[in-house]
């Protein structure tokens, strides 16, 4: 493996560690702020980090929000700060897998050995934890440029690891893995990997009304998703945006979200 992917996951890891550590002591940090500003606010006052996870964006999304029920959308300082509590769990173990990873692919490039199906498992490794951070939201999303530098040398390290002879494997390859790139770009959003991930705090019976919390681009990521041919799921869509319009919601940007998500008006 090549001496320059190795200088550079060196770069990368020394990097992560700093950043990593700098967002777990940030979080940390906006709980003791917290903590130290309801000592003399008013229990009525809210006080939200600077850049929510998932748990605590979902919060964000129904405070006050029409399209949900009405008792959804009271949401209390403790109810946030569980979330940051939850937000920063998922901070703190992709900061394990990532530096994992990292070492993981720095020890591959000093191999003499390693295969190719084995620096294919680094590479869904790295895909996985990529998703992971869309899953999670947030500061996590700060380190998916590095983890996209280093699965675009791994890939280009498996490319020359074939035999010229083989080239039709290479292409093969290639071909494939271009193919799920793509599939992957379309997934590739907070809102429906965080809809999609274990333990989701979106419950299946606020996924509309959190849609349409959404903006454009998610919704028209929906239809592209083929949720425009569920006519039950557009038919409830109407009704939750009706219901929020009847109690003072945008009425102009509701319709250009139905529109969006492929509902005829």
């Amino acid at each position: 493996m090549n001496l320059i992917l190795a200088i550079t996951l060196i770069i990368l890891l020394l990097i992560v560690i700093s950043k990593l550590g700098g967002i777990s002591k940030a979080l940390h940090a906006i709980k003791g702020e917290k903590n130290n500003e309801m000592l003399s606010e008013s229990p009525e006052t809210l006080v939200w980090s600077g850049n929510p996870g998932c748990f605590e964006k979902h919060l964000q999304r129904k405070h006050n929000n029409l399209l949900f029920p009405d008792e959804k959308r009271k949401i209390s300082q403790r109810d946030i700060d569980l979330a940051v509590e939850q937000d920063l769990r998922d901070i703190q173990s992709i900061e394990t897998d990532y530096k994992n990873i990292l070492l993981e692919s720095y020890k591959a490039t000093l191999s003499e050995s390693i295969t190719i199906g084995e620096m294919s498992t680094i590479e869904d490794k790295l895909d996985a934890l990529t998703i992971r951070c869309f899953e999670v939201g947030g500061a996590s999303l700060q380190v998916l440029p590095g983890l996209r530098k280093i699965n675009e040398s791994v890939s280009a390290d498996i490319q020359d690891g074939i035999s010229e002879e083989d080239q039709e494997a290479a292409r093969t390859l290639r071909q494939a893995r271009e193919e799920y790139l793509k599939k992957r770009l379309s997934f590739s959003n907070e809102f429906f990997a965080q809809l999609n991930r274990k333990g989701t705090p979106i419950k299946r019976e606020d996924v509309i009304a959190s849609l349409l919390s959404e903006d454009l681009e998610t919704i028209k990521l929906a239809n592209d998703m083929g949720l425009s041919k569920d006519l039950n799921f557009l038919a409830e869509a109407v009704i939750i945006a009706h219901k929020a319009e009847a109690e003072g919601a945008d009425t102009d940007i509701l319709r250009e979200k139905l529109k969006a998500l492929g509902v005829k008006l």
